[in-house]
């Protein structure tokens, strides 16, 4: 709240060392530096500890701040580190805190670093960070660091039989293969970013125990990513097999079992193997621009070292089309409604349309309108209850003759889009002239002729019997507005063609527009709203080398 924050650092410690402190010194980066007592401990498998440290500090105001935790020593032993024990581990946040940023909560990981490596056998770990804010993450490795947060000298990667690297988009850190035991330090940089800009930085420093060994590692079977709508669920089935029949453990972690809204439950085991069923029930709360990343963990249970093997796949949850969409035309325009959205809480919704059905059905993974459909986005409307549009192509007026398709889809703050509501269509009400033809006749500076005409409007709604007329307006590129040349008085409105005669028709294009005239019961003469804009061509002639470039001209 303000430049309040609560702030938790984690460590994990090896149970039988003397490394489990009771507290820690943070720099928090504005001069200020405070003992934070340890807030919980619980045991992991290997022997590892899980300990955190929990407090709150307000800063003095926006800025970027680099909060640092020193601890006095590293282990022993770390063979990619010089003289490890006599070299302070640190390892440090930062964070970007400004009225543009708005509130912020840091990324969480979620699966801890406490998993054994064999040689000559791939390695791989995954953080599994979860952002509450749906930012993004990215992930990156970077050097190991001491005293003040600086790089550590000699620091060198683990060695590697072909590679060691990270994802970094997913998070997957894939070490191929460690070609000797012991201790090794690597440290991976967390990311945040929202609307396209690095607002925070986490670094996860972790250690990674090489041991020598006959077993071998569990295998998972290979897992989808999935793309759903929020509400529906994800079901599947995982197995991990051992070739050497130990026993097998699954663990899931993630951003689900935060809300326990996921599980991963054992349906059959044995020597050998592993089955368990993933179950995530999703909800509206879920849905977000940003995919979850899931870890499926597999664990052999030997006596030996324990070996582990990580799946990670990435599940999205999209938001729900917005529904019940109905178009209502009228002769230049289309009122378009829809139902608000039950299912979370948009900031607006996009307005698509398009001449004629594209038939466009959305994937599982394809919200929003994608270009390839023919749609173009026409305008937005903003609040999460407005769900009426008027689709009057920006005040130039729908032009009648075609039918036209509609799709909306709901837009949030995070600027995720949901799935595209579906498609429908229909055709204005045909009660405006529309324009055929717009042809030069004789080209002439003052005595051109250009033909015009114009259809028959149809269904023409207004309940005045008339007499009704034809008013033909003209635009030319030297005008402001159209100018009234020509009124064709008709009973039955059958009367539809005009030649516009003595103009210079060598000089520019012109612009014409027929709108019906009524009569009404007072005997005023009301001009019928809504009319179609149409003009003629006008060639401009360049010369080139060998070649004429001709240059079709409207207004």
């Amino acid at each position: 709240e303000g430049y309040t924050f609560e702030f938790t650092v984690t460590t994990y410690t090896y149970a039988p060392s003397n490394a489990n402190r009771d507290a820690l010194y943070v720099n928090w980066g504005d001069g200020t530096y405070q003992e934070v007592g340890i807030t919980q401990r619980s045991n992991l498998p290997n022997q590892y500890l899980y300990n955190s440290y929990v407090t709150r500090h307000t800063f003095p105001g926006p800025g970027t701040y680099q909060i640092l935790m020193e601890d006095p020593n590293r282990n022993l032993g770390v063979k990619n580190i010089p003289n490890s024990v006599q070299t302070i581990f640190s390892i440090k946040t930062t964070m970007l805190i400004g009225t543009y940023v708005g509130t912020n909560s840091t990324p969480v990981l979620l699966n801890p670093p406490v998993d054994n490596a064999a040689k000559n056998h791939v390695f791989i770990h995954n953080p599994s960070a979860y952002d509450a804010d749906g930012d993004s993450v990215s992930y990156e490795l970077t050097v190991c660091t001491a005293e003040r947060g600086k790089p550590i000298e000699g620091y060198s990667l683990p060695p590697a039989s072909d590679t060691l690297f990270i994802d970094p988009y997913f998070g997957d850190l894939t070490w191929v293969t460690p070609v000797d035991t012991g201790v090794y330090n690597i440290a991976i940089f967390i990311d945040e970013w929202r609307n396209g800009i690095k607002i925070g930085r986490i670094t996860r420093d972790m250690q990674i125990d090489v041991y020598n060994t006959d077993n071998n590692p569990p295998v998972n079977d290979p897992i989808a990513n999935y793309c759903i709508e929020a509400g529906d669920s994800v079901v599947f089935y995982i197995t991990s097999t051992d070739i050497d029949n130990d026993p097998v453990e699954q663990f899931l972690a993630g951003a689900p079992i935060y809300d326990n809204s996921a599980t991963l439950e054992l349906v059959e085991g044995g020597a050998g193997y592993s089955t368990s069923k993933f179950v995530w029930k999703t909800n509206c709360t879920h849905a977000r621009q940003q995919p979850y990343t899931l870890v499926i963990k597999s664990q052999d249970q030997v006596n030996d070292v324990s070996l582990v093997d990580i799946t990670s796949f990435y599940v999205r949850v999209l938001h729900k089309a917005p529904q019940n969409v109905m178009l209502d035309p009228g002769t230049d325009h289309m009122n378009i409604t829809w139902d608000a959205s039950n299912c979370g809480s948009p900031i607006g919704y996009n307005i698509y349309r398009r001449r004629g059905p594209s038939g466009f059905v959305p994937d599982s993974c394809e919200n929003g309108v994608p270009s390839y459909t023919g749609y173009e986005l026409v305008d937005v409307v903003f609040g999460t209850d407005s769900t009426r549009y008027i689709d009057d192509n920006l005040g130039q007026g729908l032009v009648p003759g075609f039918d036209y398709c509609y799709l909306i889809t709901a837009i949030y703050n995070d600027r995720a889009e949901s799935f595209a509501s579906e498609e429908v269509c229909a055709s204005l009400i045909p009660g405006v002239p529309s324009m055929l033809e717009v042809s030069v006749l004789s080209d002439d500076p003052s005595n051109g002729q250009i033909s015009v005409k114009w259809a028959v409007p149809i269904d023409f709604d207004t309940v005045d019997d008339g007499p009704y007329r034809y008013e033909l307006f003209r635009l030319t590129p030297e005008g402001t507005d159209y100018e009234l040349i020509a009124t064709i008085p008709t009973v039955d409105l059958l009367d539809t063609a005009y030649i516009d005669q003595n103009i210079n028709t060598l000089k520019y294009p012109y612009y014409y527009s027929a709108k019906v005239v009524y009569e009404d019961d007072a005997g005023n003469w009301i001009t019928h709203p809504g009319s179609e804009n149409a003009s003629s061509l006008y060639l401009n002639l360049l010369g080139l080398d060998n070649t004429i470039e001709i240059d079709l001209q409207k207004r």
